[in-house]
């Protein structure tokens, strides 16, 4: 074992989920957490093996990437050391990656009394350049070992039937008639975690006395969905809430989990080559699926990318080291549906115009939202301004912002969940997209705020230029509103006040222009009404205000940032009267029109 430090055995055995294994392999399930009905440990499938029969000698473990075959073998390793029968003790473990494989191999002692566990044969370059002469070469060192354990990476092998049957030592006990003279390779597949096995890795990452980082840990694990069937993609989550990172958005977890992969294979291949032509690929698989009527590629067809590609990656970079599993009929695909797409919307919004010119899925528009709420995109102002401007009328992205709620009756526990009620926000519309796509302009006495997102035009006081007396102020009492009253009973086309849901998305929207639209020394009207018959208003700023003419209902924070600012939604206890007041209730009207969206308004206050 000098292969391996003592470090690196302790740190497979930590907290170590066996995974489960089958004679079939799992590429060719679609549902990862359900991918055979017969499934079996895979450290008592490898004993059971070698004690089932005098030829069983010869086993290949196959997986894909990151399913934990180098843990197995460690694993396997102390399993063997730590048995109560002597004999069953003496077990080796030799990485194939390493140049001296061969020399470490011969100098085992007891070679017939070993178990030689191979490891990762996919990343032996003698076995990449010449697959056959390099596996006779590994055999003739290995022929003498009591049983021998090798894995390697299923998409290592061109298809299924490629994977080698012979080993090419010859067998001298006694045999059944038709039987072969020679050892034969058995192989098994690692299988993706369970749920239950899912359910295990938090337990034992986050014991009971951890309940908030277990609650974290679960919570990041329902958002890449299956993706936590795979031990690789699993095991970045303790690291996530480790370095406590705020991933709230999805498609920041999908780029933080395809930068670790890229960063595990640059030993190979270098991360930015690998991730250009992993964006090509994605695309080509979608927008080409109608007519191979699958959503795989030949090895043919991985060739002809990368040469279109124009990097000097070869043909093992993409069968073997890259994002993709081969199937048992040779084809190759990603390792996750999710994280083509995740690739796809990448490659769009960094100027993939082809992008555009089909339907997207549902998980794409999520993560195409996502990424606009994103790190990723929050510095990087000419990628959004392109994606606005761009033709996606094929996409299923228009309308970016769907219709919102209009006023209604409401309690206050419905009032104070109207902001919660758009988490998670999926296809909602990140706040700096809806203020491109926002011109407001000055008009004497009022401000017309014209949002083609939402296709909706905002009409209120400009009181910052208009004298107080000349205002549309409401101060008698709020029969004065006049048909605006009973304004949560109207809505398409009409002119109404606005719901609380439209005055939220206009209040984030705003950071994003070059003055504010609300006045934070004023209360305007809501549509909505509280049990009925009881008017609310509502102001913007960082505490309620003390007057008793309102009592505050709910304080609702917008997806803004840090702001201090909250939206103070009040109800209006004593109306106001003729007299003079500071503070006053405006009218600020909507309406809503069934005209196109436009993408190319420019942020605006004149």
């Amino acid at each position: 074992m000098a292969a391996f430090g003592d470090d690196e055995i302790r740190k497979a055995e930590r907290l170590y989920v066996e995974p489960d294994c089958a004679q079939t392999d799992p590429a060719n399930e679609s549902d990862l957490l359900r991918v055979a009905a017969v499934r079996q440990p895979i450290l008592s499938a490898v004993d059971n093996f070698f004690e089932a029969a005098d030829g069983h000698r010869y086993l290949i473990v196959l997986a894909d990437s990151g399913m934990g075959k180098t843990t197995f073998c460690l694993n396997y390793f102390l399993r063997k050391q730590r048995s109560k029968q002597a004999n069953d003790r003496k077990v080796a473990v030799v990485p194939l990656g390493r140049s001296d494989a061969l020399s470490l191999i011969s100098k085992i002692s007891e070679p017939r009394d070993t178990v030689l566990l191979l490891d990762a044969l996919d990343e032996d370059t003698e076995a990449i350049g010449s697959f056959n002469d390099r596996l006779n070469e590994i055999m003739n060192a290995a022929r003498d070992f009591r049983r021998v354990v090798i894995t390697c990476r299923s998409q290592f092998f061109a298809d299924e039937m490629s994977i080698p049957t012979e080993t090419g030592i010859a067998y001298f006990g006694a045999r059944a008639g038709g039987e072969r003279g020679e050892y034969q390779f058995y192989k098994l597949y690692l299988l993706p975690f369970s749920v239950a096995q899912v359910n295990r890795y938090v337990e034992l990452h986050f014991p009971f006395f951890f309940i908030l980082k277990k609650r974290r840990a679960l919570s990041l694990i329902k958002a890449i969905g299956d993706l936590g069937a795979r031990p690789m993609l699993i095991e970045q989550i303790p690291e996530l809430v480790k370095q406590k990172k705020t991933y709230t958005e999805i498609f920041d977890l999908y780029a933080f989990m395809v930068d670790r992969w890229l960063q595990r294979e640059s030993r190979w291949i270098n991360p930015d080559k690998l991730l250009a032509v992993s964006k090509v690929i994605a695309v080509d698989i979608y927008l080409g699926r109608s007519v191979r009527k699958t959503e795989k590629l030949t090895a043919r067809e991985l060739s002809t990318l990368a040469s279109q590609c124009g990097t000097d990656l070869q043909q093992w970079h993409l069968t073997s080291r890259s994002m993709l599993n081969r199937d048992s009929a040779g084809n190759y695909k990603f390792a996750h549906r999710s994280i083509m797409e995740f690739l796809f919307v990448l490659a769009f919004v960094m100027g993939n115009d082809q992008c555009a010119s089909d339907a997207w899925t549902d998980h794409m528009i999520e993560l195409f939202y996502s990424w606009g709420r994103s790190d990723h995109a929050s510095n990087n102002w000419d990628a959004i301004s392109k994606v606005l401007a761009s033709d996606l009328r094929k996409t299923n992205l228009l309308p970016f912002a769907h219709p919102m709620k209009v006023p209604t009756t409401l309690s206050k526990s419905e009032i104070s969940r109207v902001g919660d009620a758009r988490r998670p926000p999926a296809h909602t519309l990140p706040p700096r997209w809806h203020a491109a796509l926002i011109s407001v302009l000055v008009d004497g006495a009022e401000i017309h705020v014209h949002d083609s997102a939402y296709r909706s035009f905002y009409s209120l006081p400009a009181t910052s230029t208009v004298e107080a007396s000349d205002r549309i102020v409401f101060r008698e009492n709020v029969h004065e509103l006049g048909a605006l009253k009973s304004s949560h009973e109207q809505s398409f086309l009409s002119t109404r006040l606005p719901s609380i849901e439209e005055i939220l998305a206009l209040w984030e929207a705003e950071t994003g222009l070059s003055g504010p639209i609300f006045d934070r020394s004023e209360y305007y009207w809501l549509g909505d009404v509280l049990d009925k018959e009881r008017r609310l208003v509502f102001n913007i700023n960082e505490a309620p205000v003390n007057d008793d003419r309102v009592s505050l209902v709910a304080q609702l924070k917008g997806r803004n940032g840090g702001a201090r600012e909250t939206l103070n939604i009040y109800e209006v206890v004593k109306p106001p009267r003729v007299v003079a007041l500071s503070r006053s209730f405006h009218a600020l009207t909507i309406r809503v029109t069934a005209g196109e969206i436009s993408l190319n308004s420019a942020p605006s206050l004149q």
